[in-house]
């Protein structure tokens, strides 16, 4: 690190330039989501548990701050389960992954409509009755 303030400035920024890396959407990502399910598990926990110290108090018990503590953990592991797979399935359609399922099969786009129905094979559908009850 000391040796690129011995260079010239030029080489220095030549030096620089080199060692950019692209652009990496993939990375903010992940940190997004690693902060989205680090709040999505820990504000259910805390409202459950600050509402069960509250209920304590108020009603003498002891037990009721447990009780919502597991509640809202089980809901932020649900919240962040939910989180993490349309994470996941949405990572699928951007990196044009699959991991072999029938739905992944689909076209990309949809088919073109005509008249409110789907033509998918001019021979197949050269007859058929419109569902209006008229043949094209």
């Amino acid at each position: 690190m000391g040796e690129s303030f011995l260079l010239e400035p030029n080489a220095r920024e030549e030096m620089l330039l080199k060692h950019d890396k692209p652009y990496d959407k993939s990375v903010y990502r992940a940190w997004v989501l690693v902060t989205q399910v680090s709040i999505n598990l820990l504000v259910p926990i805390c409202l459950m548990t600050l509402l069960g110290c509250f209920l304590d108090e108020k009603l003498g018990t002891v037990f009721i701050t447990v009780i919502l503590f597991l509640i809202g953990a089980v809901a932020g592991g649900q919240n962040a389960y939910k989180l993490i797979m349309q994470s996941l399935k949405d990572e699928e359609t951007v990196d044009g992954s699959t991991d072999g399922s029938e739905q992944d099969k689909r076209p990309a786009c949809k088919p073109k409509k005509t008249s409110g129905w789907v033509q998918s094979d001019p021979q197949a559908v050269e007859g058929a009755k419109h569902p209006d009850g008229f043949v094209e």
